[in-house]
C-alpha cells in the first residue's frame, strides 16, 4: 500500500469518504500523514528494525564514519570483512568520541556494515512503507486511532478499538530478515556450525 492507500483507509475507518477533496482536507486539518509516519517510525524502531547491509571504506585509523553510510545509523549489527556479511565471523569495532566507528586489526581497506536504520518517512502520495505489505494496514489503524483520539468520550472509546488493533498486528511483524533466514537484524546465521 501506498501512503495515498493507507491515508483512504484510515478515512474508511472513520467512516468519511476517500474522494481526493476529503483526503486533502484531512491532510491539511487533522495531520493524517503524521500520524500515519508516527506509527511507521513505531513499527520500524520496536518490531521490524529494517537492516541493511553496506560497504564503508576505512581511513588510515581503521576507522569509518556512519554518517557516510546511505541511512541513518539506529545500530550497528556487525562489521565484516568486504564481501562476507553473514559469512565470516564479525570483527571487533568500537565507537569513538567523534562518532566514528574503529574497527582494530582490519587489514582491508572496505568493511560490510550490517546495521539497523530509520527509513525515510512517506512524503508523496506513491511512498511505501518498508515492512511487509500485508501489514501496512495497521498504519491506516493507528491512524484513525491518533484523529480519534483528540475528540469527545464517544470518540475516545473508539479510537481505543484501532490501537487495539494496530497493537495486535504490530506483534505479529517479524524483525526484518527474519522471515527468509536473511541477514536482518532477526536473522539466525550458522546456527548449526
Amino acid at each position: 500500500m501506498t501512503l495515498l492507500e493507507i491515508i483512504e483507509r484510515a478515512l474508511v475507518n472513520l467512516g468519511e469518504d476517500t474522494d481526493a477533496e476529503t483526503v486533502e482536507e484531512y491532510k491539511q486539518g487533522f495531520s493524517i500523514a503524521g500520524h500515519v509516519n508516527s506509527g511507521y517510525i513505531q513499527v520500524c524502531e520496536r518490531d521490524y528494525r529494517p537492516c541493511r547491509v553496506e560497504q564503508a571504506e576505512l581511513d588510515e585509523d581503521g576507522c569509518f564514519a556512519p554518517s557516510d553510510l546511505a541511512f541513518a545509523v539506529i545500530f550497528i549489527e556487525g562489521v565484516y570483512p568486504a564481501g562476507k556479511a553473514g559469512l565470516a565471523p564479525p570483527r571487533a569495532h568500537h565507537a569513538l568520541p567523534d562518532s566514528r566507528i574503529r574497527v582494530p586489526g582490519a587489514k582491508e581497506a572496505t568493511v560490510d556494515v550490517v546495521y539497523r536504520y530509520l527509513p525515510a518517512l512517506l512524503e508523496n502520495d506513491g511512498d511505501a512503507p518498508v515492512f511487509p505489505e500485508r501489514f501496512h494496514d495497521c498504519l491506516a489503524d493507528y491512524a484513525a486511532y491518533r484523529v480519534l483520539g483528540a475528540g469527545s468520550v464517544l470518540r475516545q472509546q473508539r479510537a481505543q478499538f484501532f490501537l487495539q488493533e494496530f497493537e495486535r498486528k504490530r506483534r505479529m511483524i517479524r524483525p526484518c530478515g527474519a522471515e527468509l533466514g536473511g541477514t536482518g537484524a532477526g536473522a539466525v546465521c550458522n546456527k548449526y556450525v
